[in-house]
């Protein structure tokens, strides 16, 4: 699983995973995901995740392009994980 947020500094000033993450993301801000492509392993099934869900949606299309195999995006972000671990 990897997450896709806007680097610290950013969001209102504070550290763009302060609000949490999701356990055994990887953080990766989108701004870098083109460099980072090398690291990651494009035959394995990959969730991205932002904080509402659009970065997260850019992120996918570009791994997608880029020949990732399995790629899905965590529709409406963290902010819809939480509301759903609160309510299960």
């Amino acid at each position: 699983m990897l997450v896709y947020r806007t680097p610290a500094g950013r969001m209102s000033g504070s550290s763009a995973t302060e609000s949490g993450v999701i356990h055994g993301a990887v953080h990766v801000p989108l701004t870098g995901l083109v460099e980072h492509l090398g690291d990651l392993d494009p035959a394995r099934p990959t969730v991205i995740y932002c904080a509402s869900g659009y970065r997260s949606m850019i992120a996918a299309s570009v791994l997608a392009a880029a020949g990732f195999a399995d790629v899905s995006d965590l529709l409406g972000g963290y902010t819809a994980w939480t509301f759903a671990m609160v309510a299960s």
